[in-house]
């Protein structure tokens, strides 16, 4: 190589990062004599390209078109030098047939790099190209690194198999290579900000170089926070000198495009988008990426230009923007579309018919793209809050049910350890369908496993969402305490971070569970700051909520005139949306204020139409009714009974097993119809997996012989339990939905749903909590069905109830001791170390409270027997520390 020659060195890229699959891609590609890449700018076509050749040890000549322009004697010279062929400047004719003739026969990979090519200006050079390539030999190749399309003869290459192209496509890295750019930058990525990150950047290569850089603490998963993070306002700050040049109508015509997910000319058109002024603002392609058949921008961009445009008109004729928008994609038939539209447009009742018309047409698959946060990609301004507490109170139940095997399939495919961000939000959105299904301990559980992930993620909006969902379940399953704690930590992350969908939300959710206290004091103030968050608030349907806690409000404060006004405008509100649930609570609330003006016939007429529609509800484990009619009994009311059905089936789980049915018992002679049905009532109104259930009733055998044995055990059950049933798919009780099955516990009595929903039951004052443990308790017969000590599957059940049933007896013992009723207290207190003889913690308390009171004779049986189960039994020492603590009582 010759000294001219050593400016065609190849240049060492600020991004050096080796990608094992592109570079492979490109071993196979440099086969070809020519490889064309165009990309637009920050892609990394020169840093891969580079990278690739010291990597490869690859001999390049390197012609770069953007910081020089080429005149076709300045390229000839310049390439003779590099494969050592000398001549005089007047003979460029001579020395082109030099380099021909020499490169027909090069042995050595050879590469001639024309990176920017596009820029260039001569008419001569392309054509001398084109006569290397036709004449090289198959050890040399040419590469031309464009922004646009080259003035190059590519078609006729590639008609002659000559030719490898490359788009963006190509150069975007998988999130793979994400993660790997990140390790390599001494900085790991949780699998939600590695999610994140790759939706949000696209794969943009020169976005990750400037982010692996700069950001030092954990990623924001949040698009609203994401914009105002440090790393990313320096993102930003690279994407003005695209803009610097734009004058004010080409500056709204780009804003403006941002509002739309694909970059389609003619919804463009519609909106009174200048598109041929968009195209010349282009031309380049800079931050823009072809998607299948669309472009559209790149999405950290796209978050860029819409928070301009928010700036720029207005968030008021935005959303008058985004309902133009969701009008034209519904004409087009693109309800997807349309629904973002109609939600960022804030009119949440069109969003609500489109939906219905969506639920018709799509299957639980495709409508599961609802769920799985793709949604918020079309609209920048979807809130993940608003979004998922909207959908769940306007699906119908029924259909919300439909879901949930396949979400939960969804989740299993994933099992990793590491959960990337759509999973978070396909799990906070099961607890929501579990939730309005009435599952609200799983629910509960759910929320809690999505909470520490949306944590882990930084994502508030969800972190708001979730802990004032928890604090929702807290106050029907009774822990009121807990739920304020869960409310206010809700309140805090939505102030903190301006949530408004969450803040809302929480504030609500606070306000019920202060109102559940009879804390009216401090429910006023967060009363008076929801009516305010109300009017700003785009969701008429949400605005329910407020209005029936202020009616609340006013009906534990006497006054029920406006209490009854708040509460009608509360009901006509979700009549507009028909919203079950909050019909349900707003008629129930009407009903009470009726029942304390004493006009009770009214007060039970509208209670009556409250259940209605919760009677909708059948999943809701009786959590949400019991709520209602221990209220209703608190004020002296007659609740609407609930109906017993003509079937008058009865089962009988805890002690013996009993199967009753209009006063006679149903023997089963079969015992594996029997163990069908102790297996399935004892897990009522959960869908059990075919599968799972044969392994644990009918384990021996093959598949077929399982699935033989269970049908036969089946049939047997259904005719026992139904023997005037044409078939055993018009079942009341046993459904089978899919691969799964459940005992529906909608049209019969059991004893273990009553005690459940006895001992979760929300109640107002401490003598009505005491008087659900006292009827629970008489329920409890003896252990979970046990004259079956030895079936596993019932194990887990069986200790659980067990240990609630321990639970409520303690409390039980205590609340007589405070009252006075010592030998009440005391029957508990032995039946709780009668049934769990090895509880250590109960005996302790059980002493101290017998020697405050001076039961030295009790106290003195208690430790003895405490003596024997644990210092001789199991040689643990507890004699001395008996005798210290009698000894402090002398």
């Amino acid at each position: 190589m010759g000294k001219l020659a050593s400016q065609l060195a190849i240049p060492k890229m600020g991004m050096s990062f080796e990608r094992p699959d592109k570079f492979s891609m490109l071993d196979q590609a440099f086969h070809r004599p020519v490889m064309s890449i165009t990309a637009p700018g920050g892609f990394g076509k020169s840093a891969l390209i580079s990278n690739y050749l010291l990597c490869r040890a690859r001999q390049a000549f390197w012609f770069n078109f953007a910081e020089k322009k080429w005149s076709l004697e300045e390229f000839v010279y310049l390439l003779a030098d590099g494969l050592g062929i000398s001549g005089d400047e007047d003979e460029v004719l001579h020395i082109q047939l030099s380099i021909l003739e020499s490169i027909a026969y090069w042995e050595s990979p050879l590469s001639i790099v024309l990176d920017d090519f596009h820029n260039n200006e001569s008419a001569e050079i392309p054509a001398f190209i084109h006569q290397l390539i036709q004449h090289a030999s198959s050890s040399v190749n040419v590469v031309m690194l464009n922004s646009t399309k080259p003035d190059f003869p590519l078609t006729r290459l590639k008609i002659q198999n000559k030719l490898v192209e490359w788009n963006e496509q190509e150069l975007q890295f998988t999130k793979e290579e994400t993660a790997s750019f990140f390790q390599q930058e001494n900085r790991s990525l949780t699998a939600a900000e590695l999610d994140f990150l790759h939706k949000k950047l696209g794969g943009w290569p020169a976005a990750l170089s400037l982010l692996a850089a700069s950001i030092k603490g954990p990623v924001p998963i949040s698009s609203e926070i994401l914009l105002k993070h440090a790393p990313f306002k320096e993102l930003f700050e690279e994407f003005e000198p695209f803009l610097k040049d734009a004058d004010d109508t080409e500056l709204a015509v780009l804003y403006h495009s941002s509002l739309i997910h694909e970059l389609d000319p003619q919804v463009m058109v519609e909106l009174g988008i200048d598109y041929s002024l968009l195209e010349e603002i282009w031309l380049n392609r800079t931050f823009i990426r072809q998607m299948d058949n669309a472009q559209s921008y790149i999405p950290i961009f796209r978050d860029y230009l819409y928070q301009k445009l928010t700036s720029f008109i207005g968030k008021r004729p935005l959303r008058h923007m985004h309902e133009a928008a969701a009008k034209i994609y519904e004409r087009g038939y693109q309800y997807y579309f349309s629904f973002a539209h109609f939600l960022a447009a804030g009119h949440f009742e069109e969003a609500a018919r489109l939906m219905q018309k969506m639920m018709n047409m799509y299957t639980p698959e495709q409508f599961l793209l609802l769920l799985d946060g793709s949604l918020e990609e079309i609209c920048p301004a979807i809130s993940t809050a608003a979004f998922s507490l909207f959908l769940f109170r306007c699906v119908p139940i029924a259909l919300l049910r439909s879901y949930i095997e396949p979400i939960r399939t969804s989740l299993v495919t994933n099992q990793s350890e590491a959960i990337p961000f759509y999973k978070i939000l396909l799990r906070h959105r099961l607890g929501l369908i579990l939730f309005y299904s009435g599952e609200i301990e799983e629910a509960k559980e759910l929320f809690t496993e999505s909470l520490k992930e949306s944590r882990e993620a930084g994502s508030h909006d969800l972190i708001s969402v979730n802990l004032s969902l928890i604090a929702q379940c807290c106050r029907f399953t009774g822990e009121i305490e807990e739920g304020i704690q869960f409310a206010r930590m809700a309140l805090t992350n939505a102030e903190q971070y301006n949530t408004v969908d969450s803040r809302m939300h929480s504030s609500w959710i606070l306000t019920e569970l202060l109102l559940e206290k009879k804390e009216l004091a401090l429910a006023e103030p967060l009363l008076k700051d929801l009516a305010r968050l109300a009017e700003e608030y785009a969701d008429e349907g949400a605005k329910v909520y407020p209005l029936i806690a202020m009616g609340k409000y006013y009906r534990l404060t006497g006054e029920l005139k406006k209490a009854m006004e708040c509460t009608e405008s509360g009901i006509a509100r979700a009549e507009k949306f028909m919203l079950d649930t909050d019909l349900g609570w707003g008629y129930m609330e009407l009903g009470l204020i009726h029942l304390e003006m004493g006009e009770k016939e009214r007060g039970e007429e509208l209670l009556k139409k409250s259940q209605k529609y919760f009677a909708h509800y059948r999943y809701f484990n009786g959590l949400l009714q019991t709520f209602i009619n221990q209220i209703n009994s608190v004020k002296d009311t007659v609740s609407a009974p609930v109906e017993r059905t003509a079937s008058g089936l009865s089962v009988s789980l805890l002690g013996n097993f009993q199967l009753m049915q209009n006063g006679n018992e149903i023997s089963l002679k079969r015992k594996s119809s029997l163990r069908l049905m102790v297996y399935l009532a004892a897990q009522y109104g959960q869908k059990i997996p075919k599968d799972r259930l044969l392994e644990d009733l009918f384990p021996d055998g093959s598949y077929h012989s399982q699935t033989n044995r269970f049908y036969v055990s089946l049939s047997g059950l259904r005719k026992s339990l139904e023997p005037d049933a044409a078939s055993g798919r018009q079942s009341r009780y046993i459904i089978q939905t899919g691969e799964s099955i459940y005992f529906d516990d909608q049209y019969c009595d059991i004893d273990l749903k009553r005690f459940h929903s006895l001992i979760k039951a929300q109640a107002p004052s401490q003598e009505a909590k005491i008087a659900n443990f006292l009827e629970a308790e008489t329920l409890y017969k003896g252990d979970l069905l046990k004259e079956f000590p030895y079936e596993s599957f019932l194990e887990p059940i069986r200790e659980q109830t067990k240990r609630s049933f321990l639970d409520i007896l303690e409390e039980i013992g205590y609340y007589y001791w405070s009252i006075e009723e010592y030998s009440k207290a005391q029957t508990r207190f032995d039946r709780i170390l009668q049934m769990d003889e090895y509880n250590e913690p109960i005996y302790w308390k059980y002493l101290r409270s017998l020697l405050d009171k001076g039961f030295i004779k009790q106290a003195k049986d208690i430790a003895a027997s405490m003596e024997q189960k644990f210092e001789i039994e199991m040689g643990v020492p507890v004699k001395q520390k008996l005798q210290t603590l009698f000894d402090s009582y002398k």
